[in-house]
């Protein structure tokens, strides 16, 4: 529920599609564990749900991983596969994803009826027992911290008993004695307190669930609130790699999200830390040629891969063209091939970025010549 709540401010990825997954699968089991604890019958549409659940969960993920499939493949094929040849959506995969989802469906289902509920009920009896034993400890931890302040406030009113009983005689003897309210007139107001009519419980409980709604409310738009991200695009997109760097930034992600904190400006370009000297040079490289031409009005769109971008940009810039090649095949050697990019290969992007930053800074002197002039 916290995480629905800044759905509508951010796009939805394939990552949020698996967390929702795993925490409302989750939830539906320590939901099932609460009920077997209490002893209390779980709903008779639960199987329904958890159904629903996985049903939906998994046609969900079939999606997404379709498109990053094709990202990739775009992305790895350089844009020189056949339109034919490139996974699509089309009835064979639509119906190939429902078949999959029933029959994983069913196997659970039949193997949740094989399965004795025996086993459950004795897994449920042991957490129950284990829930009772640290409730007993409590309850005996918090009866002798009860006991010791006891015997402190009652030896602490002992001691102050003699002040306090010539407090009293000191007030009983003070004019503000007579403006206390007398025996008789004490009487009358408590017959008319008794005689006023009480307010109708249903009002009270209207009235709880209007305050606990306005709370929820507010609460609501607060979350969503501190949520709100200004959406920025990234031109280079990082695979989902079970690396201990990515899992270190999605779990401070989540932090972020959940309690706003620690926001920073977001970087339109992913960070080159652990990369090689010769990678790290060449990918640099790149990241100024996306900011140079995006200063001139000409930034990469998130569907254009590398290739397509250079000749975007060469169509443009026609004197150009072998520097743009040159500085594409090497960020493509050092972003996706296995080996590095050699010597001469770094050598020659240098001299095509120098080519290039001179292009960029002539027309942004033919752009700005009042700034060149002050």
């Amino acid at each position: 529920w916290l995480n629905g709540l800044g759905d509508a401010v951010r796009g939805f990825t394939h990552d949020d599609i698996w967390g929702a997954l795993v925490r409302n699968v989750v939830a539906m089991v320590l939901f099932m564990l609460i009920m077997g604890v209490a002893q209390r019958p779980l709903p008779a549409e639960i199987f329904y749900l958890v159904i629903l659940l996985f049903g939906a969960g998994m046609l969900a993920l079939a999606f997404s991983s379709l498109k990053i499939t094709i990202g990739l493949d775009r992305a790895l094929g350089m844009g020189q596969r056949r339109i034919s040849a490139m996974p699509t959506m089309n009835r064979y995969w639509l119906s190939t994803v429902f078949l999959t989802v029933i029959g994983l469906l069913a196997a659970g289902i039949v193997v949740g009826i094989l399965l004795a509920p025996e086993q459950l009920r004795r897994l449920l009896d042991a957490v129950g027992a284990v829930i009772s034993w640290i409730g007993n400890l409590l309850g005996m931890v918090l009866l002798a911290i009860s006991y010791v302040a006891f015997l402190v406030i009652y030896f602490f009113l002992k001691l102050f008993e003699p002040l306090l009983q010539r407090l009293m005689e000191r007030m009983a003897d003070s004019p503000l004695a007579d403006l206390l309210a007398a025996p008789e007139r004490m009487e009358q107001m408590q017959e008319v307190a008794e005689g006023t009519a009480p307010l109708p419980e249903s009002y009270r409980w209207i009235g709880l669930a209007i305050g606990v709604g306005l709370v929820i409310l507010l609460f609501a738009l607060a979350l969503r609130r501190l949520q709100r991200e200004e959406a920025t695009e990234e031109d280079e997109i990082r695979e989902s790699i079970l690396t201990v760097d990515l899992l270190q930034d999605q779990l401070s992600g989540l932090w972020r999200r959940w309690f706003g904190r620690n926001r920073s400006a977001h970087d339109p370009f992913l960070s080159l830390e652990g990369e090689s000297d010769a990678r790290r040079r060449v990918r640099a490289i790149y990241q100024q040629l996306l900011a140079g031409a995006a200063s001139l009005g000409q930034a990469r769109t998130p569907a254009e891969t590398p290739g397509e971008y250079a000749q975007h940009l060469e169509q443009s810039w026609q004197t150009k063209e072998q520097a743009l090649a040159t500085i594409t095949a090497a960020y493509h050697q050092a972003r996706y091939a296995p080996d590095e990019p050699d010597a001469g290969q770094a050598d020659a992007v240098n001299a095509a970025w120098h080519r290039l930053a001179h292009y960029f800074a002539e027309e942004d002197e033919r752009e700005n010549p009042q700034e060149k002039s002050e």
